[in-house]
């Protein structure tokens, strides 16, 4: 029996009702020659979103909460919603956003302390514990703050 007649007797197998949780697109389909259609709807009721005539919120975090609960929908969907209905609030976030990122930055460019002396003194007795020990550093350090805990509050200002 060849290849073609075990094919034939095979019978087919058409998927008539499912339903999709996820679609994704790959380079090399497990079916080349399957045909699929794909249609979308929007099953939102004009009354649904009409949040904004009825509540105004203080943040975006505090819309998409709202949305969230009366839609009862997840997260990710409310965040969609809430932002074509309150584009003010997305943009009054996108600019704190940016704020913040602008004080993260300058903070970055600040310029630091110096290594202090007494940081210098416990890092050369932490240097000796690891030599003489044999231990990494990291051990080498939690022996150093129990055995000179004094020294450890001098050099970084935190109890031992």
């Amino acid at each position: 029996m060849t290849t073609m007649t075990i094919q034939q007797n095979r019978k087919r197998r058409i998927m008539r009702e499912f339903k999709i949780d996820e679609l994704s697109a790959v380079d090399r389909p497990a079916q080349a020659h399957a045909l699929m259609t794909v249609m979308k709807r929007d099953d939102r009721k004009d009354d649904d979103m009409q949040l904004s005539k009825i509540a105004s919120y203080d943040t975006l975090s505090d819309a998409v909460a709202a949305v969230a609960k009366a839609e009862g929908c997840p997260r990710h969907v409310a965040m969609s919603r809430a932002a074509r209905e309150f584009p003010d609030l997305v943009e009054r976030h996108r600019a704190e956003g940016r704020e913040a990122i602008a004080k993260a930055q300058e903070s970055a460019r600040a310029p630091r302390p110096l290594v202090t002396k007494a940081v210098l003194a416990f890092q050369d007795k932490v240097e000796l514990i690891a030599k003489r020990r044999g231990v990494p550093r990291h051990e080498a350090m939690s022996i150093a703050r129990e055995l000179y805990a004094d020294e450890y509050h001098d050099a970084y200002g935190g109890a031992a």
